[in-house]
């Protein structure tokens, strides 16, 4: 009797059905309900990314997400083109300072009387203006521009040697002729003078200040008289 009731309770533990993680009510075998879990872990750990509580719905987030990315991209290209239209914007400023300030009625290249066949036409070169009296001169400046673009920055620093604004150098701030003869540089077709060769080098990494500052006085000459 005694030995029935052992086997009898062994049974019953043998017999015993194995119930999966996945708790009751779970579709199919143990692997399905593993990989379910596995998916709703994913769905919810994607949520949590998106910044939602868990539990939400991931579509929802993802369409959330990809309209604050739409946002946000469409933010940075309305920096981008402002900015674009701020360079444009200066670039036409510049080149309108160095019309005014253009030192030559003749071509550079041929020689000829601007003019003379026809309106003359305005070449930019790396930010800088030059004005030639027919295309044929265009191809024969892009062949050697340097040349041609040391004759115009002659003629910029006899034009406007005499009346240049400033007393001091725009980088150091030491009076102009106190350490030598002063270094006259060209600059986007006006004439910026420097106590040193090495205040040319400083000015390069940013002109913005130093430009500002001559035609600040430039402006102010010009209201003098």
């Amino acid at each position: 009797m005694n030995r029935l009731l052992i086997l009898a309770v062994l049974l019953s533990f043998v017999l015993v059905p194995v119930v999966s993680d996945a708790g009751p009510g779970c579709c199919g075998s143990g692997d399905a309900s593993a990989k379910a879990m596995s998916a709703g872990d994913a769905s919810k750990a994607s949520a949590a990314t998106a910044g939602e509580k868990v539990g939400c719905d991931p579509s929802a987030c993802a369409a959330k997400c990809s309209a604050s990315c739409a946002a946000t991209c469409k933010g940075a290209a309305a920096k981008s083109t402002a900015a674009s239209a701020g360079m444009a914007m200066d670039e036409k400023q510049g080149i309108a300072v160095q019309r005014e300030l253009y030192p030559l009625d003749t071509c550079v290249v041929s020689g000829m009387k601007l003019g003379a066949m026809g309106e003359p036409i305005e070449y930019v070169h790396e930010g800088r203006l030059v004005r030639l009296c027919g295309s044929g001169c265009v191809s024969k400046f892009q062949k050697d521009p340097a040349v041609y673009l040391e004759k115009l920055d002659a003629a910029v620093i006899a034009a406007q040697s005499e009346s240049y604004p400033l007393t001091t150098c725009p980088i150091s701030g030491a009076k102009l002729g106190e350490m030598g003869e002063p270094v006259a540089y060209v600059y986007e077709g006006q004439l910026v003078r420097f106590c040193c060769s090495g205040c040319i080098d400083k000015f390069k990494e940013d002109p913005t200040a130093a430009m500002a500052m001559l035609e600040a006085a430039r402006r102010e000459a010009r209201e003098a008289n």
